[in-house]
């Protein structure tokens, strides 16, 4: 539970009545004896405001690791406007698409998309959809739908490119491509949201935003520096890493898994946080680590494994790399295969400048750790801040 303000409550209970595991982050509530009290285990009564709590064990492997999540800025994605207007949606059948899953309709959804009359891509349903070779996401479109519309299997590996245009935000939406082996690739310094969407192969290569909801994917994030907010995201089979973080900002919420690949790889200063994850273990994982944080930072947060008609979980849950020294944890290490948190970081994200966000507050912290040059904002109540990149210690303000 994050960024939540729960109200108007009794003042002889609790917010939250938690017996079984929670991780909380920046809750406050008003009119409640307590924000959380628990019933069994710590049997703790917390009060407003709650910075960040872990009702289960905390786990580090570097003496430098501090005790609380990497808070990642979180940004929400555009609204984007429906057209309603729907002279101006493009039907590729209007366009010579035949959508009977033999033919390839690749000519054709391009010329929708070119259409400059028009600003939605319409995939009808009922249909399937070859595709050989390049579809460009371009011009006036900001939205491609496929109302569940399917993208024919083996369609000789096409692609879906995410180009420069003329809207500053796209939504790709509600097509399925399983078993097409067809891609989408963001290659755009503009805005994409990837909504329910199913088994594209994914790879990021542009420095625009990047928002992920209700997808599962295998995504490569190849750009450094590019930002992604990821929410309800199942990489599963498939690649021998399912998702690849180089140098980007990555922040997921809900992360669902099968199979026996490393879930997340994070390399070349990346940033990634996962905040509630679900490891469905189905067979033997031998040699394979959960999650590999590689000269990077992450913290990953409620992060369960179960096990499904087997008895063998993944022998490391996370492999850290900090110059020459590679620590690992161990399965047997984590209790009941539950991480409450797995903190693996020494320096923090900038902060990101967000308009129209609520602001996120950071813990307390010992110094700033950021990139040389970069600032970092730390907001508190009644003041702001400002810290430079030279580690230097906080001595004022009511931190949040």
């Amino acid at each position: 539970l994050i960024e939540s303000e729960l109200t108007e409550g009794n003042s002889k209970t609790a917010a939250i009545l938690n017996d079984g595991k929670l991780f909380a982050r920046n809750v406050s509530s008003s009119g409640y004896q307590f924000t959380i009290q628990e019933s069994k285990g710590k049997m703790r009564s917390i009060p407003s405001p709650i910075v960040e709590d872990v009702s289960h064990s905390i786990y580090t492997q570097f003496p430098n690791s501090p005790q609380s999540s990497l808070n990642l800025t979180i940004k929400d994605p555009p609204t984007i406007a429906w057209e309603k207007d729907f002279s101006k949606w493009a039907n590729p059948m209007n366009y010579g698409a035949k959508g009977d899953g033999q033919s390839n309709d690749r000519e054709a959804i391009q010329k929708a998309i070119d259409d400059p009359t028009k600003t939605v891509l319409y995939l009808p349903f009922k249909k399937s959809w070859k595709i050989k070779g390049d579809v460009m996401i371009r011009g006036n479109i900001n939205r491609v739908i496929g109302c569940e519309g399917k993208i024919a299997p083996n369609s000789d590996s096409g692609r879906f490119v995410f180009t420069e245009g003329t809207a500053p935000a796209v939504v790709f939406e509600r097509i399925d491509a399983q078993y097409s082996n067809v891609s989408l690739v963001h290659a755009s310094t503009r805005t994409l949201v990837m909504s329910s969407c199913s088994h594209f192969k994914f790879i990021s290569e542009g420095t625009g935003d990047l928002f992920m909801e209700d997808v599962p994917t295998n995504p490569q994030f190849l750009k450094p520096g590019q930002r992604i907010w990821a929410r309800q995201l199942n990489p599963e089979s498939g690649e021998i890493v399912n998702v690849v973080n180089n140098g980007a900002y990555l922040w997921i919420l809900g992360l669902k898994t099968e199979h026996v690949q490393t879930k997340i790889l994070t390399k070349n200063k990346g940033f990634t946080e996962v905040l509630g994850g679900y490891i469905y273990a189905t067979k033997t994982y031998e040699k394979i680590n959960l999650f590999e944080i590689e000269n990077s930072s992450a913290s990953f947060a409620g992060i369960s494994e179960k096990l499904i008609n087997v008895y063998t979980t993944f022998p490391v849950f996370v492999k850290e790399t900090r110059g020459e020294v590679i620590k690992e944890l161990k399965a047997e290490e984590v209790s009941s295969l539950y991480m409450g948190l797995y903190s693996g970081y020494t320096e923090r994200a900038p902060t990101l400048v967000i308009q129209n966000n609520t602001p996120s507050y950071r813990p307390k912290s010992d110094k700033l750790g950021v990139n040389s040059g970069n600032k970092i904002v730390w907001r508190a109540e009644g003041t702001e801040i400002n810290g430079d990149a030279t580690g230097r210690h906080i001595k004022e303000g009511k931190q949040r």
